[in-house]
This record gives structure tokens, sequence and C-alpha cells, in this order.
């Protein structure tokens, strides 16, 4: 089991899930953050500059396709990650 908190506030933004122990955000990500440029660059890219940029802070974009297909699998990898950080 990872401890991570859902819906949580960095200063900046909300994320879908903090694992702020290992400095990792996970976003679960909708079709249109990949189909509208002005989400992607203007929203999605500069909000994941901030948490990098200022607090060390990486963010996985997850699409909710995936999510909805392949739960389990996500969340296995998701772990063997924030466990290597």
């Amino acid at each position: 089991m990872i401890r991570c908190k859902l819906e949580a506030y960095d200063g900046y933004k909300h994320v879908d899930i903090s694992i702020s122990w290992v400095g990792l955000n996970i976003e679960i990500d909708g079709r249109h953050h990949l189909l509208n440029s002005k989400q992607l660059l203007c929203s999605d890219l500069e909000r994941d500059y901030y948490s990098q940029d200022d607090d060390d802070i990486r963010t996985i974009q997850i699409p909710s396709s995936e999510i909805d297909t392949s739960v389990s699998k996500v969340a296995d990898s998701i772990a063997k990650v924030a466990r290597k950080r």
C-alpha cells in the first residue's frame, strides 16, 4: 500500500493524487487534455512546470481511458515508481 492523498492542494493547484513523501503527483486526464492545445499548453504544462521547478515534484499524466481499462496495472506501476523515488 502506498500512502497518498486524493484531491490534494500543493499551494498552486489541485492534483488528483499526491504522493508527497516521494514528490510525485498523479493527474488523471480526460481526452480534452490531449485534444485541446490551450489545455495542454497553458494549463497542464505550466502547472507541471511550477511543481517541478519550485518543489521538485514530478507529475505523471494518466489518461482516464487507462484507468477505465487497466486500473490495477496502473496502480501497480505507480506503486513501483513511488518506491523507487
